[in-house]
Formats: structure tokens, C-alpha cells, sequence
């Protein structure tokens, strides 16, 4: 969470009495002008040992508070916000030396962020580009709220149809990157970082699918879902293996995508693939 000279704030560490504090804090440092950086594991309860956060959900969190100056960190700010802006991968790293950031870094072994203590020593280094990712194949209804849901989530969007003109692609304003191709299969080539991104195929029928699922299957990602029945979805597998496409590959392709909630309209079917992908990250971490 980010508290600016103003009293403006960006982000949330949790909310409640804890974040309220952590605010004044964050506004009387910045008025002062000088702080040293303060590491604190809060306890979440009012009995006990330790130092107490004021909520009573339990638990512990571990904050790190630390001051940005214009002056003294202008350099880092912009590599930052340049790198994110371009989409670019970069692990921006603080510890009690400084503040520093390192571009064209990439390590999703890590995970999105990673705090390490050690005999009063620490450092907390963030990956700035967002490792949760999915590539959307179809930008119709359901593409639309899929998008709208996994945005929600925190997720990179990416969407691609071959429709130019549709307009669920064109009010898209969920998705971060929205691409028109002339040929489905070239849409998996058009998606960054095919290693961490996962795949949802929802195109208008079946032969699109296919379209589509040639030019995935040819690339590192780590799921590949497609929304249909299990009839669809077997005539799918059974078109790509005459089309040449190894069993190994089609052994990769998830469906029908989502959990098996009933979901019918568009919305019921994105919270159904959301929930998926939720409860196939517990599993992974």
C-alpha cells in the first residue's frame, strides 16, 4: 500500500484499525520528511505474546514500512513504472541498505513476491511483472466476462479474436491487451510469456477451437482449457490427432473448463473457470 504526502492512499494491506494506524504513521513520517525503514510482525489478537495488530481475525502479518523520496529515489520510481508500463519482467528489491531494481529479471519460481529474514538482516524483492496471466481465445460473451472476472482477480488479461469489429471486443476495457488476428492459430504466438500464462479456448464453434488449440498446443503453457461439453471436447481431441497433433499434446488440453457448477449464462460460467483457476493454484503452491 502506497500513503502519499497528500493523505491519498493506493492499495490496501489488509484494512481495519491496522491499516488506519499504518496510515497516520505513513503521513506523519512523510511531513517529517525522514524515516528509517521498520519491519514489524503484527499479531492478530488481543491475547498473548508479541506485538499486537489492533484486529482479532488471527493469524500474524509482517509489514515493512519504508519512505520513497522524490529526490532520493526518482531513478528507481520511473525504471519501475517504465518496465510495468512496457510489460516488461524486473525485480525491484528493499532491504534496510535501499531501495534497487534490477530489469529484465524473471523468476516465477520465486513467486510474485518473496521476504527473507535472517539474524536481523531482510530483504524483500517483488517481481514486477504480474506472474498471474491468462490468454482468453474467443472475445465473444463469455470471453467478455471472463476477462471481466480475472481482471477482478488481479490477472493479466489477454484476449484475441478473429472478428474485426465485434463488440464485445471492442468495449472490452477488462482485458490489458486485446489482439485481432486473421487466423486463430496465430493467437498463441501473439501472447507474452507463454510459460506463465494460462490458456482459456472459448471461440465460437468447434473448427475456431481447433484453429486455435493447433497453435497452443505448439508452446509452453502451463493450462490449456476449453469451455464445451464432453462431447465437443472429444470431437475436438479426435480432429486434432487426425490433423497430425502428437497424444501428448492432447493430453494436455483441460475440459470442459471450469468447475461443474451448472453454469449457464456468461458470468456463471466465468466465476465456474475463476474458481478453477483458484483452486488449481492451492494445489500448486
Amino acid at each position: 500500500m502506497a500513503v502519499f504526502l497528500s493523505g491519498d492512499t493506493f492499495g490496501t494491506i489488509g484494512g481495519g484499525v491496522m491499516e488506519r494506524k499504518v496510515i497516520d504513521k505513513g503521513k506523519a513520517a512523510l511531513h517529517i520528511g525522514s524515516f528509517d525503514s521498520e519491519l514489524h510482525i503484527l499479531i492478530h489478537r488481543k491475547d498473548g505474546e508479541g506485538e499486537k495488530s489492533g484486529m482479532m481475525c488471527a493469524g500474524q502479518q509482517t509489514n515493512l514500512y519504508y519512505l520513497i523520496r522524490t529526490d532520493t529515489h526518482k531513478d528507481v520510481v520511473q525504471a519501475v513504472s517504465g518496465t510495468e508500463t512496457r510489460g516488461e519482467a524486473g525485480v525491484l528489491r528493499v532491504s534496510p541498505s535501499g531501495i534497487e531494481f534490477e530489469s529484465g529479471v524473471l523468476d516465477p519460481a520465486s513467486g510474485q513476491s518473496q521476504f527473507r529474514s535472517s539474524s536481523g538482516a531482510w530483504v524483500y524483492s517483488e517481481q514486477v511483472l504480474n506472474l498471474r496471466r491468462i490468454g482468453i481465445l474467443g472475445g465473444g460473451h463469455c470471453g467478455f466476462a471472463l476477462s471481466r472476472t480475472m481482471k477482478q482477480l488481479g490477472y493479466h488479461v489477454t484476449i484475441v479474436d478473429d472478428r474485426a469489429g465485434l463488440a464485445t471486443m471492442e468495449n472490452n476495457s477488462f482485458a490489458d491487451v486485446r489482439i485481432f488476428v486473421s487466423d486463430l492459430e496465430e493467437s498463441a504466438s501473439r501472447i507474452n510469456y507463454p510459460e506463465i500464462s494460462e490458456i482459456v479456448v472459448m471461440t465460437t464453434d468447434v473448427s475456431s477451437d481447433i484453429r486455435a488449440l493447433k497453435g497452443v498446443l505448439g508452446l509452453p503453457f502451463p493450462f490449456v482449457g476449453v469451455m464445451g461439453s464432453m462431447a465437443k471436447i472429444g470431437t475436438i481431441k479426435k480432429a486434432l490427432k487426425e490433423e497430425g497433433v502428437s497424444e501428448e499434446d492432447i493430453s494436455r488440453i483441460s475440459g470442459p473448463v471450469g468447475l461443474s457448477i451448472r453454469s449457464r449464462t456468461p458470468d456463471e460460467i466465468a466465476v465456474s473457470v475463476a474458481a478453477q483457476f483458484l483452486e488449481r493454484r492451492s494445489r500448486i503452491r
